[in-house]
This record gives C-alpha cells, sequence and structure tokens, in this order.
C-alpha cells in the first residue's frame, strides 16, 4: 500500500512537472493549427487529473490494509521479464531492434505466459512482419539494424 502510494505520489509529481512544462510550448502555431504545445498540455493534464483523484481516493479510504502474501512465482516472473527487457534492449545494438523483439517475444511468451512453441513463434513472427510491413515499407521509418548490419 505504501509502495503504491509512493509510485502515485511520484507520478502526480511528473505529470506536474510536464503540464506546467508545457505553458512554455505553443499551443497553437502561427498557421492556426494546433502548436507542440498541444498534446503535452492536455495529455499531462488528464494524468494530473487522474492521479489527484486517485491519489485522494488513496489517502481518503484507508482500506483494512491486509498484508497480502505476495506470490513468490508472480514475483519472479516479473523480475525475469524486466531483466530480460533490459537484455532485450542491450541487444538491439547488437543484432537490431526487429532480431531482438523477436528474441524478447519468444522468451516472453514461451517461458512467461507459458506458451506453446508453436503459438508462440507463429504470434511473434505475425507481429514482427506486421511491425516491419508498416514502419519500413509503408512509412518509410528504418529500424535500427545493429552493428553487424
Amino acid at each position: 500500500m505504501l509502495l503504491e502510494r509512493l509510485f502515485f505520489i511520484f507520478l502526480f509529481i511528473i505529470s506536474a512537472l510536464f503540464f506546467i512544462y508545457s505553458f512554455t510550448l505553443p499551443f497553437y502555431s502561427e498557421t492556426g493549427v494546433f502548436g507542440s504545445g498541444f498534446y503535452p498540455r492536455w495529455i499531462s493534464g488528464i494524468l494530473l487529473l487522474v492521479t489527484g483523484y486517485y491519489l485522494i481516493k488513496l489517502m481518503v479510504n484507508k482500506v483494512n490494509e491486509v498484508k497480502e502474501e505476495k506470490d513468490k512465482k508472480v514475483i519472479m516472473n516479473q523480475t525475469i521479464l524486466v531483466i530480460s527487457l533490459f537484455i532485450s534492449f542491450g541487444l538491439i545494438y547488437v543484432i537490431g531492434l526487429l532480431p531482438s523483439a523477436v528474441v524478447f517475444m519468444v522468451f516472453t511468451l514461451v517461458w512467461i505466459q507459458k506458451i506453446s512453441w508453436v503459438k508462440s513463434i507463429i504470434l511473434t513472427l505475425v507481429t514482427i512482419s506486421a511491425l516491419f510491413g508498416v514502419f519500413d515499407y509503408w512509412l518509410n521509418i528504418p529500424f535500427p539494424r545493429g552493428m553487424f548490419a
């Protein structure tokens, strides 16, 4: 419960800083369309309202603070997931973004989600193919290729 409160206090402070900073950006451009401050102001404002509401709800409703026994397996899976995410970030610079994403997705689906190898590989190939098609061919935005490309 304390960790949840600290997280939302941190999120509230960050969203307040972004909201304040968004006023330094123009809301409208010179041509009359939305400027660079439009999106940050709205998103940080909504985030500020939602986190503020949830913080008040957390502070007012002192629910029976029952000590929940965390399942060790769930905590271990979350830890492995975060570590594998950082490893895949590191692999982006070595083998490229798409192969790193393939390794991460297959690892996550097979070992953490306990999905069969066949379904995991099919889902990974469909997802990576869709990403490659949309970004590389349709939008002409190349992915990082890694140091061996």
